[in-house]
């Protein structure tokens, strides 16, 4: 009995063997054996290394670079609000100017109208000087006419 099941298995085994089943099986087998070993090679390959080294360095620069942007963007952001601040102080500067302008022109008309005062003042103290030497001589002749009499 345990013969009869030797043949079985034998005939079984030369069937598979004449399909090729076994030769692929076997071919399959080292395959994944020869892909294996140079899985294992080409992960401990230098070149790997500095390969997977350098997408690190890579993840880190974009993530650097994100950074970076982000930074530009409120950069740009605060430099926009300055710029709207120097428009604003510009138009500011210009109307303080025109304000200036009218204050000067207006300055300058009261200084002259205050030298116009002033000569009618002085005018008005010559004419006063000269009266009261008039009046002073009026007096001394008036003083002298009393003193005759």
């Amino acid at each position: 009995m345990w013969l009869k099941e030797i043949e079985k298995r034998l005939d079984e085994r030369a069937q598979t063997q004449s399909c090729g089943l076994y030769n692929t099986l076997d071919y399959m087998s080292n395959q994944t054996l020869y892909y294996k070993t140079r899985c294992e090679e080409l992960q401990s390959d230098e070149t790997t290394q500095l390969l997977n080294s350098s997408l690190n360095k890579l993840e880190s620069l974009e993530k650097k670079v994100k950074s970076l942007e982000s930074q530009v963007f409120e950069k740009e952001k605060i430099n926009h609000d300055l710029m709207v601040v120097y428009g604003t102080a510009i138009s500011d500067k210009e109307k303080i100017r025109d304000e200036y302008r009218k204050l000067d022109i207006k300055y300058n008309k009261l200084v002259e109208e205050m030298r116009e005062k002033m000569k009618s003042i002085e005018v008005i103290n010559d004419k006063v000087i000269e009266l009261q030497f008039e009046n002073n001589i009026l007096n001394n002749e008036k003083l002298k006419n009393n003193s005759k009499r």
